[in-house]
């Protein structure tokens, strides 16, 4: 019998634990993105949090720029799968997150 996993929730980033690329493109890795691939996201939503003045990632946002960065099909592809993985613990790889998908 399967032990249930511990989850840590999507590194989103804000007032306690800061956004880390490095954690966010090992969650992506964890839901099947390639590695080059998650940390182009990775490098893409800091990018946009210096840019915009925030600390934390938003949902939606993340989802913009990962059509913006992978593609329209790749990018809601990965969101999808994410989304999925929430829905279903337990299909989650031990790495990955969930937020308030």
């Amino acid at each position: 019998m399967r032990e249930p996993r511990h989850i840590e929730p999507l590194p989103l980033g804000g007032e306690e634990i800061p956004y880390s690329k490095g954690l966010m493109a090992r969650s992506l890795i964890a839901t099947g993105m390639s590695a080059v691939r998650a940390y182009e996201l990775a490098r893409r939503l800091d990018s946009d949090l210096t840019e915009t003045g925030t600390t934390e990632v938003d949902l939606e946002r993340m989802h913009e720029l990962a059509v913006e960065v992978l593609g329209e099909d790749e990018g809601a592809r990965a969101m999808r799968t994410a989304r999925r993985r929430c829905r279903s613990p337990e299909t989650w790889p031990t790495a990955t997150f969930c937020g308030s998908m």
